[in-house]
């Protein structure tokens, strides 16, 4: 630093004392003087206006250099004078290290002050320490594994808890389930099989007396048409008798007239047996390709087409008459050829063409041979349709499918079918049976299935608000 810098900051620090002085000199007459003047007072102290009314004041010039350094200073005196503290008495003691502490306490304190310290100790001692540090650590980490087992192991058992509740819970939704689908199944078994019977005995009952009126009806139509032929040749007889009995009377001829009306209801007699006997002959004739049967009708002499049938061939011995059974016979097989013929075409056989020929054959079959040999091929064709009605319902795949065929089935085995007929049938029934069997239990599983998923469903909903 040079001398200019000492000057300047000796100068600044002699400008504020300076100005320090000044100010107190102009306090200071002013303060002596306030004796001898009496204070003004607080209203004249006080200005009526405020000052900034008044002009600025003038700028002041600082002071030099050489001015500071020539300046004076007055001197200002302490209020108090320093005086220094009264030296303390020659026989003067310190207070003791240990006052105020009890005879242990200072004692310890001494042991402690007079200690000396061996490294090996301390070394030992800090050992010691972290080993009883270490010790205490696995303490307590012994015994924060004891309580994490703990919890663990009670966490466990509530979760053990809970799962064999939730599988006690299912085990009985699943055994209520089964239990209500087998109840449920039984009950519809047995109302299906209550109104299975009850609908066959109606059918059966409804295609018997169909049957029966049918029977009846062309029987009493037989009748009727015999009966209302009989009467008009009676009729007709009766009339003619009359008019000659009227004839030979008028002509007055007693005795003759009598004889002519017994030969005329002579002759109408063997008109009426010849008119019946006629009904009675068949008449087979070959015409175009076809064979062509023709009744004889209530009257001694002509007939009416019965069949006509075509691809026939003639009977091996030819007759000017024939009789009913000759007819029958050949009316009979020609309805059974038509029926082969129908099974023999290519594609799906006609079965309702089959039937119908097979129950006209029935109609005309000439004995009982014939009877039962055509009633036995009906009864193997409604056996196949059965079988085949059967096997569609199962392969529709659900239960009420098996039951419909089992009721297909059981409507075969009621036919009259040769023995190997009611073995396939049994067997068809067995296989039936054991499938209704597996697609009801099929159908339980599932629906115990069902009721474990909706179980499960439920126990996860609890357990997610119990959670919340």
């Amino acid at each position: 630093m040079g001398k200019d810098s000492l000057l300047e900051s000796t100068s600044k620090k002699k400008t504020k004392a300076a100005a320090k002085k000044s100010k107190a000199a102009k306090k200071g007459p002013a303060t002596k003087s306030a004796p001898d003047q009496k204070a003004p007072s607080s209203a004249a102290a006080k200005p009526s206006k405020p000052a900034a009314a008044a002009s600025p004041p003038a700028k002041v010039k600082p002071p030099t250099r050489r001015e500071l350094l020539s300046r004076k200073f007055d001197l200002a005196a302490p209020p108090t004078t320093y005086r220094p503290p009264s030296p303390a008495p020659r026989d003067y003691t310190a207070p003791s290290f240990f006052a105020g502490l009890s005879a242990s306490a200072a004692a310890h304190a001494r042991g402690l002050l007079h200690k000396r310290f061996d490294w090996k100790e301390i070394q030992a001692a800090g050992e010691a320490y972290a080993a009883e540090l270490e010790a205490l650590e696995k303490a307590r980490r012994e015994e924060e594994a004891r309580r994490k087992a703990a919890e663990e192991a009670k966490r466990k058992a509530e979760e053990e808890a809970r799962r064999k509740a939730a599988e006690e819970a299912q085990r009985k939704a699943e055994d209520d389930a089964r239990r209500k689908a087998a109840e449920e199944a039984q009950r519809k078994a047995e109302e299906d099989a209550r109104r299975k019977a009850a609908e066959e005995a109606q059918r059966k009952a409804a295609e018997e007396a169909q049957r029966k009126a049918n029977e009846a009806a062309k029987r009493k139509a037989a009748e009727e048409a015999q009966r209302k032929t009989e009467e008009e040749a009676r009729r007709q007889a009766a009339e003619e008798a009359q008019q000659a009995a009227q004839a030979a009377a008028c002509a007055g001829q007693g005795r003759l007239v009598k004889l002519g009306a017994l030969g005329l209801l002579a002759i109408f007699a063997l008109l009426i047996a010849s008119s019946h006997a006629n009904t009675r002959n068949f008449y087979i004739a070959a015409e175009d390709g076809a064979v062509e049967i023709r009744r004889g009708i209530f009257a001694p002499m002509g007939t009416t087409r019965l069949i006509l049938m075509p691809g026939q061939v003639m009977p091996a011995e030819p007759k000017e008459v024939y009789t009913w059974q000759d007819a029958f016979a050949l009316i009979h097989q020609f309805y059974i050829d038509r029926a082969d013929a129908l099974l023999e075409v290519p594609g799906v056989p006609d079965t309702a063409g089959v039937l119908a020929s097979l129950e006209k054959a029935l109609h005309y079959a000439p004995d009982k041979p014939s009877h039962a040999a055509a009633l036995g091929r009906l009864a193997s064709m409604r056996m196949q349709i059965l079988l085949q009605k059967a096997e569609a319902a199962l392969n529709r795949g659900s239960s009420d499918d098996a039951r419909a065929a089992l009721e297909y089935l059981r409507e075969a085995r009621d036919l009259r079918l040769s023995p190997a007929e009611v073995a396939l049938v049994d067997h068809q029934l067995a296989a039936a049976e054991q499938s209704l069997a597996d697609r009801r239990r099929a159908e339980a599983e599932a629906a115990a299935l069902a009721a474990e998923k909706q179980a499960l469903e439920e126990a996860a909903g609890v357990e997610a608000a119990a959670g919340k």
